[in-house]
């Protein structure tokens, strides 16, 4: 369960025990839209994969991408208006992750939506089957499981955040499903999507998979866990995933300053909580401000810490914290 870079992933065997087939339980005709957003990243490995490997008479699928603004893979990617069951849209400008999936369900024609980042790929051949038995089973709203297929070339931090943190097996995910859920590998009945949908006002990376889930949770609604693993790549450099770490904290200081979550609804507001109770915040403030490039270095070397990582990130939510309050106060 370790990562891969794109050129050495070897695609499912059909023959393999791994990928064995999953025969459907009856006929079906259960209907699926496949949403893949894609921002600077070639998705027409992804794509053919689908086309090649699981698509058959059987199954009623589409696809639909809509690329994000992008500046890079945009020829490659116009080619994948070319497939069979596939439509591509294109943003003239960065919308974000939350309103570019809002608007691939908003284009979707079938009764259930399964949502795919673009840098992923399927582990098991019966990929589709898999979603439609547990649809057949009664299921509305379904994770599949993320998985890391090889080792890189360089241990960066988020590769080891997602094999300790993310690629859980199926026994532990189902001990907490909603907070072990992802909304990439996610499968949902369209009607309950529109009751709940992204929130559009999150522009930037960060937190909008887990409001999301937590609307779901808020609504008693169930996610259901299943054996469906996709492969993630990472391809982000230590320094680039740190940036995208403050966004996403960024992100969460406005989820909870505009009520979309208590504090008490994460594990950074349940931390920065206690922290306040013990008149210590503004002490792990100071330990940012004091430390925080001794951290950088550390979660840009070879071998990072997550320990670090924990640090780094709750000293971040402190420090935005600590601002948005005197920015109050002016």
């Amino acid at each position: 369960m370790i990562l891969a870079n794109q050129e050495q992933t070897v695609l499912p065997n059909k023959k393999s025990k791994e990928s064995k087939v999953i025969p459907l339980k009856i006929e079906s005709l259960t209907s699926i839209s496949v949403l893949i957003p894609v921002y600077n990243y070639n998705a027409t490995k992804l794509v053919t994969m689908l086309h090649n490997y699981y698509f058959d008479e059987k199954l009623d699928i589409e696809i639909i991408c809509c690329d994000d603004g992008s500046t890079q893979f945009l020829e490659e990617n116009k080619q994948l208006s070319k497939l069979p069951h596939c439509t591509y849209f294109r943003s003239k400008r960065n919308k974000g992750r939350s309103q570019t999936r809002n608007f691939l369900a908003q284009k979707a024609t079938k009764e259930y939506l399964l949502f795919l980042d673009c840098d992923v790929l399927p582990k098991n051949v019966s990929f589709f089957h898999r979603y439609i038995n547990a649809i057949l089973e009664g299921k509305e709203v379904v994770f599949g499981g993320w998985e890391y297929s090889v080792t890189p070339r360089e241990q960066n931090l988020r590769w080891l955040f997602g094999i300790y943190r993310e690629a859980l097996p199926l026994e532990e995910r189902i001990k907490d499903p909603y907070r072990s859920s992802f909304t990439s590998n996610i499968l949902i009945k369209r009607n309950i999507f529109n009751s709940i949908r992204f929130e559009s006002s999150l522009t930037e990376y960060g937190y909008e998979d887990y409001l999301f889930i937590k609307n779901l949770e808020r609504r008693n609604i169930p996610v259901h866990h299943i054996s469906n693993e996709i492969y993630h790549f990472i391809e982000d450099h230590s320094s680039e995933y740190l940036k995208k770490t403050n966004r996403a904290i960024e992100n969460l200081v406005y989820l909870h300053d505009y009520n979309f979550l208590d504090m008490k609804e994460s594990k950074l507001g349940k931390m920065y909580t206690k922290l306040n109770v013990l008149k210590a915040s503004l002490l792990v403030d100071t330990f940012y401000k004091v430390f925080r490039k001794g951290m950088e270095r550390n979660l840009t070397s070879y071998k990072p810490s997550l320990f670090v990582f924990d640090l780094y990130r709750i000293s971040y939510f402190c420090n935005q914290m600590a601002k948005e309050k005197n920015l109050k106060k002016r």
